[in-house]
């Protein structure tokens, strides 16, 4: 039988509490968020947000068995003094702390219910903020908002929170190593070769990842391109996946031969476009109108601004704003023992194919590429035309 108990403890008056003697330039991104099951198996991370959404036997971490407690821990800051009230959705059982002293105290079983706490007076400042969630049944969820002086009812955005280095338990440097490793260990598609036994939790939940689909490769790649490819991947595209497959020798060279020849008869070969096409007046003013898409619907935004050279730097609009966050400061840095990676430089994209196979490409990305980062776009078939154009015009005969 399904049950609710909701219990609420909150103080309308909280003169106990007071801002810390915290500067805000002292704080790095995000809350350090740890996670830990009925095993005792823990892990922690950064976190931008307070909210977690887990149904039966999903969990925060792959190798966990779903997780019984979930801690967020660090600073939030209130800008404008006044009146706030905090409301969650919840399924669980909750406990919401500012410097030490309990705000909210809820817990809902069997389904999720809307808490609403009581409306409390806060200061401007840094206050120190410990939640603590709690699993009580199969699935577990808390979606917490609040509402203020001079703003309706939302969730608490990102910049409203923030952590202190020393805050950090003893494992998370750890932590962050080990993921980093198990990221790198399913992006680099090892499981493919090698299968780790589950008798560890950090064996449980590998995820595979393939490579792109090579059916019909010939067709959107030059044989050319396909040898440069092979001979050194991570020079036409440093940040790939892929590895370089063949020795820099006589044999790796009539290996990689071998593959290229098979390859180019996988579908019909394409042929590069002719010079009197690509200076009709209609190709020229989709050139035109591929240059602007490009930096308007989002292509610049993980390609730079520049096809075949490093994005040109921005300026800062704030110089009191860190500009690169170190790896175990970046919620998002996962990917690079260095932080968040930098853009994907497309290079001389006209030397792998043709404008008609990357526009097919372009209107869906995944169906070639499965396991790609590359999202579909939703555009027309004329934007991803244009946009191929665009793209295919820097070409490279080396």
């Amino acid at each position: 039988m399904r049950w609710l108990m909701v219990v609420g403890c909150v103080t309308a008056c909280l003169s106990s509490i007071h801002a810390q003697e915290v500067k805000r330039a002292d704080l790095k991104p995000g809350l350090i968020f740890a996670s830990t099951d009925a095993s005792g198996f823990t892990v922690s991370r950064l976190e931008p947000v307070i909210g977690l959404t887990l149904n039966k036997s999903e969990a925060a971490h792959s190798g966990s068995d779903g997780g019984t407690v979930f801690t967020w821990t660090g600073y939030q800051q209130i800008v404008s003094a006044g009146k706030y009230t905090f409301d969650a959705t919840l399924r669980g059982q909750v406990s919401y702390k500012l410097d030490g002293q309990e705000l909210f105290s809820s817990s809902s079983k069997g389904e999720a219910r809307n808490i609403t706490g009581k409306e409390v007076e806060l200061k401007p400042g840094l206050y120190p903020l410990e939640v603590k969630l709690t699993r009580l049944d199969d699935a577990v969820r808390f979606q917490l908002r609040w509402v203020g002086p001079r703003f309706r009812n939302e969730p608490i955005p990102s910049v409203f929170f923030g952590h202190l280095p020393k805050q950090r338990p003893a494992s998370f440097d750890a932590d962050l190593k080990r993921e980093h490793g198990r990221f790198l260990f399913e992006e680099l598609a090892c499981i493919k070769c090698h299968t780790p036994g589950e008798a560890e939790p950090l064996a449980k939940g590998l995820a595979e990842r393939s490579g792109p689909n090579l059916s019909k490769i010939a067709e959107r790649a030059y044989p050319g391109w396909i040898d440069a490819w092979l001979k050194d991947p991570k020079k036409l595209r440093p940040h790939t996946a892929m590895p370089q497959m063949f020795p820099a020798n006589e044999i790796g060279d009539a290996q990689r031969h071998a593959v290229v020849a098979y390859l180019a008869t996988l579908g019909k070969p394409i042929t590069p476009p002719t010079q009197p096409l690509l200076n009709s007046n209609d190709v020229r003013q989709s050139l035109e109108r591929g240059a602007k898409l490009y930096m308007t619907v989002g292509c610049a935004t993980c390609h730079g601004d520049q096809l075949t050279a490093p994005p040109t730097k921005k300026k800062k609009d704030d110089e009191e704003i860190e500009e690169v966050f170190d790896a175990k400061s970046s919620i998002y840095g996962l990917g690079s023992a260095t932080g968040a990676q930098s853009y994907y430089t497309l290079n001389h994209v006209g030397s792998k194919t043709r404008p008609e196979a990357l526009a097919k490409f372009l209107l869906n990305p995944l169906g070639t590429n499965p396991h790609g980062r590359m999202p579909k776009m939703l555009l027309n078939d004329q934007q991803a035309m244009d946009i191929a154009r665009h793209l295919c015009r820097q070409t490279d005969e080396a």
